[in-house]
Parts: C-alpha cells; sequence; structure tokens
C-alpha cells in the first residue's frame, strides 16, 4: 500500500492493530455499495423524499442478469414442459373428484377443449351466452368456427377491397395527370401568336 511521507503505512495499521486487508475490503465493499446499491432520493433542498432509488449502473446490471436468467430458465424449462404436454395425465372425474370415465393426456384435453369452444353456439358477435351473448330465442345462433370464419373472411375481403382501391386511385390519378399533359401539350403546339408592331 504506496503513503506519503509521514502517511498511514502498513506497518503503522499492523503496530495499531488493524489488518490493512480489511481496510482494503471495506474499500471494496464501499465503492460496490456506492455504485451498486439504492440510494434514497433527494429533492433540490437536499431533504430525503422518502423514495428509494437503483443507480443506473445497477439498473443496467440488473436488467442484463435478467435476461440471462430468462434465457437460462427456457434452456432449463423447455424439455420438462415438453414432458409434460406428452406424458401428463388427468383423469374424468365426477363433481365428488371420484375418478369416472377416461384418463386424458394434456394434448387430448387441450384438443378437446378446442373442439367445445370451435362448436359452442355463439350469437352474431361471436358471444356465448355464459359471455353475456344475446339468448333471445329468435337470435340466430351458429358455432363459433362459423364466426370467426365469417370474421376472417370479412377482414380478408376489406383489405383486398382497400388494396385494390388505393391501387385504382394511383392508376386514375397517374392516367388524369398523363391526359391532361397531353391536352395542354397539344393546345400549347397548336397556339399561334400574333405579334403586331404598332408602327
Amino acid at each position: 500500500m504506496a503513503s506519503e511521507p509521514g502517511g498511514i503505512t502498513p506497518e503503522l495499521l499492523r503496530a495499531i492493530g488493524i489488518d490493512p486487508a480489511t481496510i482494503r475490503d471495506q474499500v471494496i465493499e464501499s465503492i460496490v455499495v456506492r455504485a451498486m446499491g439504492k440510494y434514497h432520493a433527494r429533492d433540490e433542498d437536499g431533504w430525503d423524499t422518502g423514495y428509494v432509488s437503483e443507480t443506473e449502473l445497477a439498473k443496467h446490471v440488473h436488467a442484463h442478469i435478467d435476461k440471462i436468467a430468462a434465457v437460462r430458465f427456457a434452456e432449463m424449462i423447455g424439455p420438462v414442459a415438453a414432458n409434460v404436454i406428452e406424458n401428463a395425465t388427468f383423469p374424468t372425474t365426477n363433481s365428488y373428484g371420484e375418478k369416472k370415465g377416461p384418463t386424458f393426456t394434456l394434448r387430448e384435453k387441450l384438443e378437446e377443449r378446442a373442439k367445445v369452444y370451435l362448436s359452442e353456439k355463439v350469437d352474431s358477435d361471436g358471444r356465448a351466452d355464459w359471455e353475456g351473448g344475446n339468448s333471445y330465442s329468435g337470435s340466430a345462433k351458429h358455432p363459433r368456427v362459423v364466426h370467426l370464419i365469417r370474421q376472417h373472411f370479412q377482414y380478408t375481403m376489406q383489405t383486398l377491397c382497400e388494396q385494390l382501391m388505393a391501387e385504382a386511385n394511383k392508376q386514375i390519378a397517374g392516367g388524369v395527370e398523363a391526359s391532361v399533359k397531353a391536352c395542354m401539350t397539344s393546345i400549347l403546339q397548336n397556339l399561334k401568336v400574333d405579334v403586331k408592331v404598332k408602327a
């Protein structure tokens, strides 16, 4: 440890019972706490506002650590999730929790739920009775899959029509502009200017 002449030296610290390594460790810890720790925000007068904030360095480091942890977690959990999807089973039970009927895998259970969802009767807004759909006897009801197909078809047709109209407008505008230019050119070519000089 370098010191100024007459300053504190490692020998002097040892003589008064302090290990220089302890001082070094405390200095390093203090720097880390100042750089990475939380601090109390203060107003323009220096008063503590009561809000505790992280330093910018700490925020950056923690965000980077979170990204690394998310990637590692995904790498670890992927095979586990795949195993659960392929091998987990769900027995069919009655309202008392007693086993009744066949046992389904998760994939089979999801397929069953999807079939129920897509075949469920909905109103013209795509809502089932339990979702607040129109339950009057005179309202048209059809399977949800029919509603979804109609929506997709309507969206596709609307998008296609908008694209066609935009293209047509470009072509019409271009044609009109070309016609006006051709007409003006023809007029200017046929225009005769008589210049009369007064004596």
